[in-house]
């Protein structure tokens, strides 16, 4: 499959192919350092103080996920249910036609 016929899927079905990250970041207020034995104080000119980070290992990291729209009339909600070890079996399962 070619770039243009993964994004013409995509498009027409409304599907993403989304890679969960190795690591996730969670930022929360520097106060909250007590709640998160794992977390560290770092300044961050965002917020223009220093933040409580703590850094997690998703379940299914490094997996990727088909996730499709399911609209409710007011937003849409992506689900997705199947996680792939790579992006060529995730591509190869997407539905040619809708």
């Amino acid at each position: 499959m070619t770039i243009k016929e993964l994004e013409k899927i995509m498009i027409e079905q409304g599907v993403i192919l989304r890679a969960i990250p190795l690591k996730i970041h969670h930022v929360y207020a520097d106060c909250d350092i007590s709640l998160h034995p794992d977390g560290r104080l770092e300044y961050h000119k965002e917020y223009k103080r220093e933040m409580t980070i703590v850094d997690s290992i998703p379940k299914n990291a490094g997996k990727f996920v088909i996730e499709s729209e399911e609209c409710t009339g007011a937003m849409a909600r992506f689900y997705g249910k199947k996680l792939y070890d790579n992006i060529e079996d995730a591509i190869a399962d997407l539905p040619k036609n809708k």
